[in-house]
């Protein structure tokens, strides 16, 4: 039983650690950009105040033992490890969104952010979620739309162009 305790101890303690680390992380960027053009500060701001609320939260609920007062009772919200996979599954299902991520993030770097993301959604969607075409390209087109329309057209963020536009020597149609 003693010994089950200072397990606890020093899992809290990493846990309070992480969530101080993720705290100190989203205040930095806040604290950076605060001086920084509107369109500059825009995603450091959108990103960083919640998450230093949600850090700050998180710290406080580690440090004072609240998730182990309060998991009595109950449902169980949290994800539970299932040793039931096989290991050879796990390795393939991380392998898969390991390439997935990589193919995405070469995409993004070849034709750049809007046509990678648009092409990645719309090739996981008809692939690893097994819909339709169709489907898949409503979701890719969604996709495409709320980035160039809000970030692009809204926002007034440039993206980069992608290698491609350079290579062929094409202007940026996505400007």
């Amino acid at each position: 039983m003693n010994k089950r305790r200072e397990l606890a101890a020093f899992a809290n303690r990493n846990a309070t650690l992480v969530a101080g680390l993720f705290f100190l992380i989203f205040l930095s960027a806040v604290l950076m950009a605060r001086d920084w053009y509107f369109t500059a500060k825009l995603f450091p701001f959108f990103a960083g105040i919640p998450g230093l609320v949600l850090a700050a939260i998180q710290v406080w609920r580690e440090a004072t033992g609240w998730e182990a007062r309060n998991s009595e009772s109950g449902v169980q919200m949290d994800e539970v490890y299932d040793e039931t996979i096989v290991s050879s599954v796990r390795r393939q299902r991380t392998t898969r969104f390991l390439l997935w991520v990589t193919a995405t993030a070469l995409g993004v770097w070849f034709v750049g952010l809007p046509l990678a993301l648009t092409l990645s959604l719309a090739i996981w969607t008809r692939f690893e979620g097994g819909e339709s075409w169709l489907m898949a390209l409503c979701m890719g087109a969604g996709t495409f739309l709320v980035v160039w329309g809000v970030f692009t057209k809204m926002f007034g963020l440039a993206w980069p162009p992608g290698q491609l536009f350079f290579l062929l020597d094409m202007p940026h149609f996505l400007a």
